[in-house]
């Protein structure tokens, strides 16, 4: 998604009928609560003692503050818009090529003065599990065009 700049599609070079994440239905997927590739999950506290504070660049889906990006990396931004300002940290992610790889970094800074102890850091990774009777439908009409057509009528008369 360019706004958010996560995974909107992940496919294999030479073969877009496959998309490693559900991007048929980035614009259902496309609000507050839903994960994508480059989202990022944390608990945090201050100090040594006290409660732990959950934060998520799913929750509020906001444009996030892009960042000037040259040479082997492709999108840079501050996460800052997609956080709560009370997040004692100040977090950017970075998509670049290395040795040919895609790779997702992110870089967390203490913000405060303070100790900032992280109890969780998540990233999720989003799989194409969707399950909608259309999507299922696709890929069937998708997987019977790759088998030889006496394998179908074997499997028709069946």
């Amino acid at each position: 998604m360019r706004s958010s700049q996560t995974v909107a599609a992940l496919t294999t070079r030479g073969s877009e009928k496959f998309d490693f994440t559900p991007g048929d239905l980035l614009v259902a997927r496309s609000q507050n609560g839903y994960y994508h590739l480059g989202d990022l999950d944390l608990r945090l506290r201050s100090g040594n003692s006290g409660d732990w504070k959950s934060y998520s660049t799913a929750l509020v889906r906001t444009a996030v503050l892009a960042l000037p990006a040259s040479g082997k990396t492709l999108a840079s931004a501050d996460l800052t818009p997609t956080l709560p300002a009370d997040i004692p940290l100040h977090i950017t992610r970075t998509w670049l090529v290395k040795d040919g790889k895609l790779v997702l970094r992110f870089e967390i800074q203490n913000k405060s003065t303070g100790t900032v102890q992280v109890g969780a850091l998540g990233i999720p990774l989003i799989f194409n599990t969707s399950c909608t009777i259309e999507h299922w439908n696709r890929r069937m009409r998708s997987v019977l065009s790759m088998i030889p057509t006496s394998a179908k009528m074997l499997a028709i008369c069946k």
